[in-house]
């Protein structure tokens, strides 16, 4: 959050993380330097707007997913914001394991959703 508070119009810039990171840590942890916060991640290195634009791609097809009033419609929803909770929580956006294959899932979500309208 200091890294935010510190450069909030346009941040440290993208993939300026890891130097910021070492910086500011002991030794003994500056190896271990992920966030676990994909919006503060984003905002430290592109600034509040950075933060914003994220977030907002990340929840982008929530409002049309919402008003597909089917299965695939909730899944999609469910998705969309299971994906956005762990990156408040985990690096959702970033991580091999979890994270993008979650967003992997959140476009199939989608597409099917919005194929089950175009099939009425």
């Amino acid at each position: 959050f200091q890294m935010i508070l510190e450069e909030p119009l346009w941040g440290w810039g993208i993939g300026s993380w890891n130097d910021q990171w070492r910086m500011r840590v002991p030794q003994e942890i500056a190896e271990f330097n992920m966030p676990h916060n994909d919006a503060l991640w984003m905002a430290a290195q592109a600034g509040v707007l950075g933060g914003f634009l994220w977030m907002a791609l990340m929840l982008s097809h929530l409002n049309g997913s919402w008003n597909i009033k089917n299965a695939w419609g909730a899944s999609a929803c469910a998705a969309i914001l299971i994906a956005v909770f762990s990156s408040f929580v985990n690096n959702g956006t970033r991580d091999a394991t979890i994270g993008l294959p979650m967003l992997w899932m959140v476009g199939v979500m989608i597409s099917l959703a919005r194929s089950s309208v175009e099939k009425q």
